[in-house]
C-alpha cells in the first residue's frame, strides 16, 4: 500500500484534529500464488482525534474501492476510547465493522481490547532480548503492545 496522511485541522486549543489518509493497494500480478487479490484497489478514510485530560478518542469512517473477482466495495468505520493510566501505560478500547467485503458476504462488527506500555530504558539483559526479538525500540523507549484481544460479531443470513 501507498498513501499519504494529511491532517488538515489541528486546533491545539479544543485538542481536536482531522485528517484524511488515502491509500493505493498495489497489485502484486500473482494472484494465483496467494499473494495479492491480483488488480489495484484503493481506500479513503476520514480521521478525528479529540483529546482531553487522560482521555483520547479517535475513528475513522472510509470507503474501499476493489476491483478484483468476487470483491466489492465496501464501508468502514471505528472508533477508540483510550485513557492514560500513567506515564508509561495507556489502556482503550476499540469498536470497529464494515459493510460486506465480497459478493452474497455479511457485515462485520468487532471490538478490541488493548494497551500501550512504554519501558524507558532497555539495559536490562531481558529488556534488550525483548527490543530484539518482540518489542519496537526508538529513541523514546521500548514500545509493545500490552493485550490485544477481537471478538468478531457477524449480521446477516447464514
Amino acid at each position: 500500500m501507498i498513501g499519504v496522511k494529511w491532517r488538515f485541522f489541528d486546533s491545539e486549543k479544543a485538542q481536536l484534529q482531522f485528517g484524511i489518509y488515502p491509500q493505493l493497494l498495489v497489485t502484486s500480478r500473482d494472484h494465483a500464488r496467494g499473494l495479492g487479490q491480483g488488480r489495484a484497489g484503493f481506500v479513503l478514510p476520514l480521521l478525528a482525534q479529540k483529546t482531553w485530560d487522560k482521555w483520547t478518542t479517535y475513528g475513522n469512517v472510509g470507503v474501499w474501492w476493489q476491483n478484483a473477482a468476487d470483491t466489492q466495495n465496501y464501508f468502514y468505520a471505528g472508533a477508540v476510547l483510550a485513557r492514560q493510566i500513567n506515564e508509561h501505560l495507556e489502556l482503550g478500547v476499540e469498536l470497529f465493522g464494515n459493510s460486506p467485503k465480497e459478493r452474497g458476504g455479511r457485515s462485520d462488527v468487532a471490538f478490541n481490547i488493548g494497551g500501550h506500555l512504554e519501558i524507558e530504558q532497555a539495559s536490562q539483559p531481558a529488556l534488550r532480548w525483548w527490543t530484539r526479538h518482540c518489542g519496537r525500540y526508538t529513541r523514546d523507549g521500548l514500545h509493545l503492545i500490552a493485550a490485544s484481544y477481537k471478538m468478531t460479531v457477524r449480521f446477516g443470513r447464514s
